[in-house]
């Protein structure tokens, strides 16, 4: 108790010396922080088939990203990151999976928030070794929906869906057309060489439609 009273009787002290001679306290100013590094791969995921190219960034000038692939958190002793991250099958666990970490730093700066990016290997199958272009046609909701596609090897590499309804009424055709070019098949379809997409919220009719055209120009290329 004697000893708490000592300390307040100097706290005082030193606060009225400071207020006598126009001074203040020292203020301590935390550092700033790097900002958390992005995280960008080619493509979106990693493929059965393939490497995936990641590239990492941060708007923080002058940082120095690391980072790990194991799952445990990155520090400026982990991987250091200089031009981009080759990212492969052989770099995947036992589960098929890989965890990428990574921290941005800079001398005077506090650490960036960790970001964090979970890879599972998702299978893409070839359809054969066809390549070739074809198209197909099916009634969606706003009428006939025709689906081109071209196969490189097995691969879809373009995909093109029009619609061929012939309304007069413009708002109604815009609508559709805006609706068309929008369409989240197309990257389905050539990211994961699938034609079997999720059918859309909303939009039933036209989903169906799409897969149906795509599974006759896919027939016409491959002949099966």
């Amino acid at each position: 108790m004697i000893l708490h009273g000592i300390l307040v009787l100097l706290l005082v002290v030193l606060l009225g010396a400071c207020a006598a001679e126009g001074g203040e306290l020292p203020v301590t100013v935390p550092p700033p922080r790097v900002a958390m590094p992005g995280i960008t791969t080619v493509p979106d995921r990693l493929f059965n088939d393939g490497d995936i190219t990641i590239t990492l960034s941060t708007a923080t000038a002058d940082a120095i990203i690391f980072y790990t692939l194991d799952g445990t958190p990155p520090t400026s002793a982990s991987m250091r990151f200089e031009d981009v991250i080759i990212l492969g099958i052989a770099d995947t666990d036992a589960n098929d999976h890989v965890t990428l970490r990574v921290v941005g730093t800079r001398p005077g700066f506090d650490n960036s928030v960790i970001n964090n990016r979970n890879f599972h290997i998702a299978a893409r199958e070839p359809f054969g070794n066809h390549s070739g272009t074809g198209f197909g046609v099916a009634d969606g909701y706003y009428g006939s929906i025709r689906v081109d596609l071209t196969l490189e090897y097995g691969f879809i590499t373009e995909v093109e869906i029009q619609d061929g309804y012939a309304y007069t009424d413009p708002e109604t055709r815009e609508d559709g057309l805006w609706y068309m070019a929008r369409n989240p098949a197309h990257e389905f379809m050539m990211v994961m060489n699938a034609l079997n997409f999720d059918v859309m919220s909303g939009a039933t009719y036209s989903s169906i439609a799409i897969q149906t055209a795509a599974q006759e120009a896919l027939a016409m290329i491959t002949g099966e």
